[in-house]
């Protein structure tokens, strides 16, 4: 009890002291700090992140953080689990602070220092880096001391912003290769042989015959969601994964390797680049500077990670923008799409994720395609048997015990999508709403659909009004980079449908 943790309540007392308060107050510059001090001791272990955000909570004014952390063995960069601080982009005195994507500056959590920051709206941005040491956690005491009332430009705060309403501002595109609307009004498009064609040189032939489009039809439109495996035939597939090894191989990232750095796959002249705002989302995404070949691998591009993203590009204009996919969907799903939305992305292993924001929600019901690339390889064994052998053990031994897939599945990879309905409470407490907003998804009950990545699986799923989605954080332990093709797709309503 008490007396085994007699040290530990000692610090409490003096970190609640008026004395220390006051001390803490006139080096931090304020000067009514009042008595309401927050405490409580953190175990960051193997695997244990925060992402970016700005600590506004109430009346919260300044940060803290006492590193507890073992003193016989020094921590260092490649253990992970730094203090990362973000600086804001362009107009830095704006009431609502958006922080670059990447830290550029951090703090080791190093035995008996303290760290203390200012809380301020929109611009006190920090996360906690990913811990990757095994064997030794990032012990702190941490908490925060507490002002008469909330911070000016409270409004601008992260979480307020995370809560705000918006739209994503691109609009839809049409279609290539014809109109997708159907010769009668109200009925399912029949596949002509020119679409037969053209979506035999991209799509697994074994999800072209009527048997398997009536049998996927109607289990989307029993679960309003189906994932369709090995989707993308192995001539085009095969190469495309190939240097999608290669170059996780060449940034040397996935398996428990610490990422070099932020800058990891930004090579030039590579065409990937970097989007944010980190309290919402960082990932990388391929900006297209010449056309897509005609159904070639990108192989014409000086470097892999050219190669790669010409590649998915050339997928993403042959097949995902054509008419004739449009109309496949409407075939196994009886939704009929009429524009598109998409996106080529590459989700880093302990660098990237999305995080679940109102400006991303569902105003009009959509059809998402997503099509996903992970390396689920395996290195012999039986899978089942591999999670039978799970059953017991903790996190980390099964990290160790089971293969790729099974690992991507059981969600400690990270690098799921995770659909989850909006709260209409704007005034719920702050803890549960960065849970919901992703911080925490171990809780089933927050989620209406988690899908795990896999490699080549195209996954349909219909979302409806006031829903969100996100990309769970890729932990450093992945096997791989989640690499896809996120496409959103508007469809037609039937004025029956719009009246029922």
């Amino acid at each position: 009890g008490a007396s085994k943790m007699r040290h530990l309540l000692a610090l409490r007392d003096a970190i609640y002291s008026e004395r220390f308060r006051k001390l803490v107050g006139d080096v931090m510059g304020c000067d009514d700090l009042t008595e309401k001090v927050d405490c409580s001791a953190n175990a960051y272990t193997h695997g244990c992140h925060l992402l970016c955000h700005d600590d506004v909570i109430g009346t919260r004014r300044i940060s803290y953080i006492i590193y507890l952390t073992d003193p016989d063995c020094e921590w260092t960069a490649e253990d992970g689990g730094a203090l990362e601080l973000y600086p804001l982009e362009g107009d830095k005195n704006a009431q609502q602070g958006v922080p670059v994507p990447s830290p550029t500056n951090n703090l080791l959590p190093r035995f008996n220092s303290m760290a203390l920051f200012r809380v301020q709206p929109g611009k006190s941005y920090h996360s906690v880096q990913e811990v990757y040491a095994k064997d030794k956690p990032r012990l702190s005491i941490s908490g925060w001391f507490h002002g008469p009332t909330p911070p000016e430009g409270a409004d601008g705060a992260s979480l307020k912003q995370i809560m705000t309403m918006g739209d994503d501002a691109r609009p839809f595109e049409r279609f290539s290769n014809g109109s997708v609307d159907s010769e009668t009004a109200g009925t399912t498009p029949s596949l002509s042989a020119e679409d037969m064609c053209e979506l035999k040189k991209y799509v697994n032939p074994t999800y072209l015959t009527t048997e398997a489009m009536t049998q996927i039809c109607e289990q989307f439109c029993s679960d309003s969601s189906i994932q369709l495996h090995g989707f993308i035939h192995d001539a085009i597939a095969a190469p495309l994964m190939n240097k999608m090894f290669a170059v996780d191989e060449i940034d040397k990232v996935g398996n428990g390797h610490c990422p070099p750095s932020y800058q990891v796959g930004l090579h030039p002249p590579s065409s990937w680049k970097v989007v944010g705002p980190p309290h919402k989302r960082r990932h990388l995404v391929y900006e297209c500077t010449n056309d897509a070949g005609d159904g070639e691998i990108g192989d014409n591009c000086e470097n892999v990670h050219g190669q790669l993203g010409q590649g998915l590009a050339t997928l993403r204009e042959k097949l995902f923008r054509s008419a004739a996919f449009a109309r496949y969907c409407e075939k196994i799903t009886t939704l009929r799409p009429t524009g598109y939305k998409d996106t080529i992305r590459r989700f880093r292993p302990g660098l990237d994720y999305t995080v679940a924001h109102y400006s991303g929600m569902t105003k009009v019901s959509r059809l998402d395609a997503t099509l996903c690339f992970v390396d689920s390889r395996e290195d012999g064994g039986n899978e089942e048997e591999e999670k039978e052998e799970t059953k017991g053990k903790g996190r980390g031994e099964i990290k160790q015990q089971i293969g790729k897939a099974a690992l991507w599945d059981s969600g400690d990879a990270g690098g799921f999508e995770c659909y989850i309905a909006a709260d209409d409470d704007e005034d719920a407490e702050a803890a549960a709403v960065y849970k919901s907003m992703g911080e925490e998804s171990d809780d089933e009950g927050d989620q209406l659909l988690s899908v795990s990545p896999a490699a080549n699986v195209l996954s349909l799923v219909m979302r409806n009004e006031n829903i969100m989605r996100f990309v769970k954080y890729v932990s450093a332990t992945a096997p791989s980079s989640r690499f896809d093709i996120s496409a959103e797709f508007e469809f037609a309503v039937e004025e029956d449908d719009e009246e029922g």
